[in-house]
């Protein structure tokens, strides 16, 4: 049971690698809330597979530990809630992948019992590296299609709210982490272009209605913190549409204690 534990576990770490253009990183085994950092980072964490959504019980108890994981950041509240997500597995599938994985546990074992290779003839010696390659190969795409379910926190009736999402069957060769980037981009829940006029638009209400500024930090904030908004894929993105809205006079940057400073560089 621990070759098999080990097997699944390194079959899911590489199915979740950094994705370093869309500015996100993965953490492939979480089982608490302090195990995603709170940091204005885009982070993809996959919770381990005690928690899966396989009949009532055991679904309401992963929907219930991925909200605390998403809400939280161990006794205190989440700062940065926009950039946390969870997949969560399928228990079906992840019993198909388990199995995988215990017959890949004893093929190896097979295959590096030299002893009993001797008495394996050149045909039984085939059949087994076909059948090791088989799974091998297989394993991976089991954990793939698993881990279909994504927990990410968005708005309901101007409250934060838990959405699901189930991100359907696999392709060949798909990642964990490139199906959830598909869905963001195709869901407009991860912009890698951001417009000028945009940012200052109702859907976004980055600007206070009594104020003609606001803080650059706390632009980019807002960003990682407000689950109304959608994702950036890097910071670039924020810093093209500041210097295209300057750039096309939509608005102006300002440099100093206070924009309508007396030191202020417009």
């Amino acid at each position: 049971d621990t070759r098999v534990y080990q097997l699944v576990r390194d079959a899911i770490s590489a199915a979740t690698p950094d994705v370093r253009d869309a500015g996100m990183r993965s953490q492939p085994w979480v089982q608490d809330s302090v195990d995603i950092a709170d940091a204005p980072v885009l982070t993809l964490g996959v919770l381990n597979f005690d928690h899966r959504m396989d009949g009532a019980a055991d679904t309401d108890d992963a929907v219930t530990t991925a909200q605390r994981v998403l809400e939280y950041c161990g006794s205190t509240f989440r700062t940065n809630k926009n950039s946390a997500m969870l997949v969560i597995a399928d228990g079906k599938t992840l019993t198909q992948a388990r199995s995988a994985a215990r017959t890949l546990a004893a093929l190896r074992e097979v295959a590096e019992d030299n002893q009993r290779l001797k008495r394996f003839n050149v045909e039984q010696k085939e059949i087994l590296t076909k059948r090791l390659d088989a799974v091998q190969e297989r394993l991976p795409q089991l954990v793939v299609m698993a881990y279909r379910h994504l927990a990410l926190l968005g708005e309901s009736e101007g409250k934060v709210a838990l959405d699901r999402v189930d991100l359907g069957p696999a392709r060949a060769g798909a990642s964990i982490s490139g199906r959830t980037l598909e869905y963001l981009r195709s869901a407009d829940r991860l912009i890698d272009k951001l417009a000028p006029a945009a940012l200052l638009s109702a859907r976004f209400s980055l600007l206070p209605d009594d104020s003609d500024a606001v803080e650059l930090d706390k632009l980019v904030a807002q960003f990682a913190r407000l689950t109304r908004l959608p994702k950036l894929a890097s910071p670039d993105v924020l810093r093209r549409c500041l210097a295209d809205g300057v750039k096309q006079r939509i608005f102006g940057l300002a440099s100093g204690s206070g924009w309508k400073a007396d030191d202020a560089v417009l």
